[in-house]
């Protein structure tokens, strides 16, 4: 056997091999086995704006359903990232804005966002990292541009939060975590089917975590902390066998402290460039500088204070 020969050969096994992993770990299908047969579930998206089968859709879309979130104890938008591949996920300046990254293609600037975030195909502005997952059955990553089903702000995805329908019988479920660095969270929903034409479904949730970094500078303030309440309620009407509506009413208030950063002296920037006044650094940054930050406010107005409503307040009254 010849070198190329040889070349070509291993090259087409590394392919074969890549897509059978990429098979394995793609949060799509789930496996039962029924006498001994390995079935496939049929997976029900709405990638589209209506249900289809994932399998009769041009569409690529990544699926991770509530079963897979509990097991893999995903909390947030960055453990989902973590899950579904073609999907990459990196916050910037703490909790107040996401860099959501689809197949390779995103953007610094928040305001040009080709991300866009979804709750049953509605639009959601801003960072969607502190909304509570509870109340979800699925979330789909829609790979690929989806601006003529999503509008603005999709060119390279979307990902949509589809919220779970309560069912038949009265459900009260709850769920407490706590953890080093004083993280507490804790969690309770209810939810049932009074009757044949509607449903009800109350998620609540409080959040704490205190950060694992520290405040070099004397008298600065915390950093790194985070505080989340929230409350869902969804509301579901079914008029007729072919016509649900679903109305779904959000609350949450983040109280975040001064993200950890750490600041770069002027003095070493552009040290490979004398003479040009340039906001730029050649060389490697140094990773292991104290956090210092403080001194210029009073400590209460560092951080993030940010609040959503279920109702925006107008000039002339209230709009959802």
């Amino acid at each position: 056997m010849n070198l190329s020969r040889k070349k070509l050969i291993n090259t087409m096994a590394r392919i074969v091999a890549a897509s059978a992993f990429s098979c394995v770990v793609a949060p799509t299908f789930a496996q039962n086995t029924e006498e001994g047969i390995m079935r496939l579930e049929e997976v029900v998206v709405t990638a589209r704006k209506r249900e289809e089968n994932i399998m009769d859709i041009p569409v690529s879309v990544g699926v991770i359903t509530s079963e897979m979130m509990h097991s893999a104890n995903i909390v947030d938008i960055a453990d989902l990232a973590a899950k579904t591949p073609g999907l990459k996920f990196n916050s910037a300046f703490g909790r107040q804005a996401d860099r959501p990254v689809i197949r390779g293609l995103s953007s610094i600037f928040a305001a040009e966002e080709l991300v866009g975030y979804f709750i049953d195909g509605v639009y959601v502005v801003g960072s969607i990292q502190s909304y509570d997952l509870s109340s979800i059955e699925r979330v789909e990553v829609i790979k690929g541009p989806q601006s003529a089903t999503f509008g603005r702000r999709t060119f390279a995805g979307a990902i949509n939060y589809v919220t779970a329908h309560p069912t038949e019988e009265q459900e009260i479920n709850a769920k407490a975590t706590a953890g080093s660095n004083g993280l507490v969270d804790l969690s309770a929903s209810i939810g049932g089917k009074p009757s044949d034409v509607f449903a009800y479904r109350l998620n609540v949730r409080s959040y704490n975590y205190d950060g694992d970094y520290k405040n070099t500078k004397v008298g600065g303030p915390d950093v790194g902390g985070q505080e989340t309440n929230s409350a869902n309620l969804g509301l579901f009407f079914y008029p007729t066998d072919n016509l649900t509506m679903q109305v779904n009413l959000n609350y949450s208030k983040d109280e975040d402290e001064l993200f950890a950063i750490t600041l770069f002296p002027r003095a070493k920037l552009n040290v490979c460039l004398p003479g040009v006044t340039l906001p730029y650094h050649c060389g490697t940054v140094p990773a292991t500088q104290p956090v210092s930050l403080g001194g210029i406010l009073p400590n209460k107005d560092y951080g993030n204070d940010r609040t959503r409503e279920p109702f925006a307040k107008l000039a002339d009254g209230y709009s959802i």
